[in-house]
């Protein structure tokens, strides 16, 4: 089954409407990667400021946190490794806690791929992708977000205890395309290999332009092999311009049929540090029925945002190095694959080079985003002139806003922009 099916929402205006929940408010530090403890639970009247996580579909709430620790309170279920019965029943009860929580419930169903050891070789030495491979992981986790809320729907919940087996053989199947072996379709392995003809090699830092092209390239080489894949097009943005002609090609085949458009727009919002007039535009994206989260962090640090609280954005870390998991076995464990455990990073501190994700079923959608975006998604300098996050045109040679953006890039070096690239690919 397909997210188009499930949702059906094109109500773009609704999808800045704050609607508070009643929740109990704790404490939030604000300072810091700090990591989600204990979420208070539902039942006080008390009204808590709003919470957004991407792509809502009605599912818009306030809540209260704390934030603590690092991955402290992360546990897993698994059923095979002589866990004892009372803990088993302990750990249960811990996840059965956590499905009364509507935004955790949402979070611990996202994909969360993070740094694996012991692989099969990549390259001549390495069988881990630990302290280089995070911006790949994230780009994975947007394309596993991304296939999760097609072919599921985005209310679909992860449950490990109660299971469908039909749903569940299709989240084992869009897990499985990210295992750690040359013939998973977006494994480390082949995202590196695509990026050799960039000039990345393994252990090379990837930033959101490449990892986007890489991406793209994995889907293309495999899109007519694998079912889950057939009717998904990846399209990149070149310099932060959108060609709708071109997403609108991609859209449908020349059978007729139709497919599902990723749109990935690598951005520079600010020079040496992340330009703070844009917070507004980013709550905006990330309130969008049609996106899929934004690839960002600090320099060499890449993160996955999917919401926001406040001032501060919510994450999934990659940072985190965790056993391979064989997923060509039967049953393979999924409890490595789900985080329990929210982050989030003030805005002040995130990186200027970031990629928005955007998912698109029909040409309809795309045009309302874009009207939408050209609208509100901006902002506007001391002398009034607009600037913004990116830009749609038919011929992105003779804009003179992409060519601006491309004079300036080009005066940067590495050391000024960490991740921001432009490479020689067309869309």
């Amino acid at each position: 089954m397909s997210g188009d099916q499930n949702s059906g929402d094109t109500g773009w205006s609704e999808s800045f409407e704050i609607v508070p929940a009643s929740y109990d408010e704790k404490e939030l530090n604000l300072d810091g990667f700090e990591q989600i403890d204990e979420f208070s639970s539902p039942g006080s009247s008390k009204q808590v400021p709003g919470l957004r996580l991407d792509n809502h579909s009605g599912f818009r709430f306030g809540i209260g946190c704390a934030f603590s620790g690092f991955f402290s309170g992360v546990h897993y279920f698994r059923e095979d490794v002589g866990i004892p019965w009372w803990k088993k029943k302990k750990l249960r009860k811990k996840h059965d806690k956590l499905t009364e929580d509507p935004f955790r419930y949402d979070f611990y169903s996202r994909l969360w791929l993070t740094y694996r050891r012991y692989f099969p070789k990549l390259g001549s030495k390495f069988i881990s992708d630990c302290g280089w491979g995070c911006m790949l992981r994230t780009a994975q986790m947007m394309m596993g977000h991304a296939l999760i809320s097609f072919h599921l729907g985005r209310e679909w919940r992860w449950n490990f205890t109660i299971t469908v087996p039909a749903l569940e053989s299709l989240h084992r199947g869009i897990v499985s395309l990210f295992g750690d072996t040359e013939d998973c379709v977006f494994s480390i392995h082949n995202l590196v290999s695509f990026g050799r003809k960039i000039g990345k090699e393994p252990g090379d830092w990837f930033g959101p332009t490449s990892a986007a092209y890489v991406l793209r390239d994995a889907l293309n080489m495999a899109s007519n092999s694998h079912d889950i894949l057939k009717s998904i097009r990846i399209y990149v943005a070149q310099d932060m311009a959108v060609v709708p002609s071109e997403v609108e090609r991609l859209l449908q085949n020349e059978d007729g049929s139709r497919n599902t458009v990723i749109v990935m727009i690598p951005a520079l919002l600010g020079l040496e540090r992340f330009n703070q007039s844009y917070v507004p535009c980013l709550k905006q994206i990330l309130a969008m029925e049609c996106t899929i989260g934004i690839i960002g962090g600090r320099p060499n640090h890449s993160l996955y945002f999917t919401g926001w609280q406040d001032d501060s954005l919510i994450y999934f870390d990659p940072h985190f190095c965790q056993p391979a998991v064989d997923v060509h076995t039967p049953d393979f464990p999924l409890e490595s694959f789900h985080c329990r455990i929210p982050k989030k990073m003030p805005f002040r501190r995130i990186d200027p080079s970031m990629c928005l994700g955007f998912r698109f079923n029909s040409f309809n959608e795309f045009q309302g985003f874009k009207e939408l975006v050209e609208r509100v998604v901006n902002i506007t300098d001391s002398q009034g002139r607009i600037s913004p996050m990116f830009y749609f045109t038919e011929d992105p040679s003779s804009s003179q806003e992409v060519q601006n953006m491309r004079s300036l890039s080009l005066d940067l070096s590495d050391s000024d922009i960490s991740g921001f690239e432009l490479l020689p690919f067309s869309s």
